[in-house]
This record gives C-alpha cells, structure tokens and sequence, in this order.
C-alpha cells in the first residue's frame, strides 16, 4: 500500500492536494529508509515520478531535503515543525514532568500517546534506564488495535468510527497472540471502554507487554494515552499490573488537574 492512499481526499474547496502530497513526502522518509532515490520516494507515497521530483526539489530549495549522489535525506530543519508543535502543546509541556515521575516510580519506560487515523504517534517518552536500546521513541508510529495506548483511545471512539479505523486498518499478524479478527478486537475495544484501561501482552512482539490508561481534559474528553511498556516477564504479573495501573491512573488525573485553563 503506498503512503498516497493514506492521505484522505478531501472534496473539500479548501483541501489543497499539494500540500498533502509535500507531507507524503516528508513522511515516507524513517528508519531504515534515511536515504532515498526519486523512484523510491514515488514508489512509497505513491506520485508520480514527476511529482515527486518537484516536491523533493522544492523541499531541497527550502533547505529540508538535501540530495547526494542523487539519493535524498531529510535535514535539521524538519525538526523546525515539530518545535512549533512542541512548543505550543501545553499538554506536552504538562504530562511531561508527572511521566519522568511516573516512570521512576513504576521503574518502566512510560510514554503518552496520540491517535493518527489507524495508527498511534508517541509524542512523549520516558525510557527506562535498565534499557540499552529500543525501538519505540518520540515519534514513532504504531498500529493502533495492537498497542495498549492505541487499544485505550479507539476505544473512546463512537462504534461507526470505530468500524470505520478496522476497515482501514492492516490487521497484521506480528506475533502468534496478535489479535485481527475485526469482531473480537470490537469485543476488547468494549470492555476497555468499560474498564477504563487496556493490558497488551506480546501482541506487538513477543516479550513486550504493555498497560495504559487515558487521559481527560476537565470536560471529559480523551486527551492522549500514558503507558507503560516493558518486558512480559515483569508486566505480566498481577500484583506488577495492579501496582503500574495505580501509577498510571494517578499519574492521568494529576496530568488532568495540572492542565491550564
């Protein structure tokens, strides 16, 4: 599937196409693709060979894209757009501080999470130190149905919506406890709902379990997700699950009381 059909048409008088498809663009660059040709780029997002050149050109006049050897990169100034963003989040600049507490006091990475379409974006993160490396990070995107956070947020979803993100949605098989039957994720989705919090256990990959509860605003709206993800070995018992869910769920509303107004 190229990135193109991830972008929706809008019949809209005031959707602009190119802009959309300059986002495709910059989106089809992440790990293990830092580097790319032209014919690479219109292969993931989907354009033509001849739009793309211009976006990447574009980009590359505007000091975003640099070009060696004709393989392009994304710069340092791609970071600009999401300092704006950082910047102006006062939803990140309050979760921030009670997630580095939560995370010394669960000894886990703890993060907060935003629904994107069928995906999850993690846009706050705090790792756990016992951790040499990982693969989740500011920034990354997940597959919403298989991830605790993802899992919490569609689950606030109205059951039209919800059908809606499964439609769309690639239920990939990524480890043998992956659950893609369509029904049985809307009957996880419901009781989450129900429960206020979700558990993943090696859904996404074997060994890593995750927990996560949401976050409100004072009128009740879903915010984010703050989780917490580490090894099954440790998550999976109940009086650890007990003990990361009370964390979490104090952690959230001092989060919701601390928000401006």
């Amino acid at each position: 599937m190229t990135m193109i059909a991830d972008q929706a048409k809008s019949e809209s008088k005031d959707f602009i196409n190119s802009i959309a498809r300059c986002f495709s663009v910059i989106r089809c660059f992440g790990r293990n693709r830092e580097a790319m040709t032209l014919s690479e780029v219109a292969e993931i997002t989907g354009l033509t060979r001849a739009t793309a050149r211009r976006i990447l050109l574009t980009l590359e006049s505007l000091e975003y894209v640099a070009q060696d050897r004709r393989r392009f990169r994304l710069t340092g100034k791609v970071l600009d757009l999401g300092y704006a963003f950082l910047s102006s989040n006062r939803l990140l600049e309050t979760a921030q501080a009670h997630l580095q507490t939560a995370g010394q006091r669960s000894g886990e990475s703890a993060a907060m999470s935003v629904l994107s379409g069928t995906e999850i974006i993690v846009n706050a993160r705090v790792p756990n130190a016992r951790l040499v490396s990982s693969a989740i990070s500011i920034g990354t995107r997940l597959p919403a149905y298989a991830t605790a956070p993802g899992r919490v947020l569609l689950a606030q979803l109205d059951e039209d919506k919800i059908d809606s993100v499964l439609e769309e949605t690639d239920l990939q098989l990524f480890t043998p406890h992956t659950v893609t039957q369509t029904n049985a994720l809307k009957q996880i989705l419901k009781h989450v709902r129900n429960e206020g919090h979700c558990f993943v256990k090696d859904e996404l990959e074997i060994d890593l379990s995750a927990v996560a509860v949401p976050i409100y605003d004072r009128a009740h709206n879903v915010l984010a997700a703050i989780s917490f993800d580490g090894p099954t070995t440790r998550l999976n018992a109940q009086g650890q699950q007990n003990k990361y869910l009370a964390i979490l769920l104090e952690t959230s509303r001092n989060i919701t009381r601390d928000l401006p107004n």
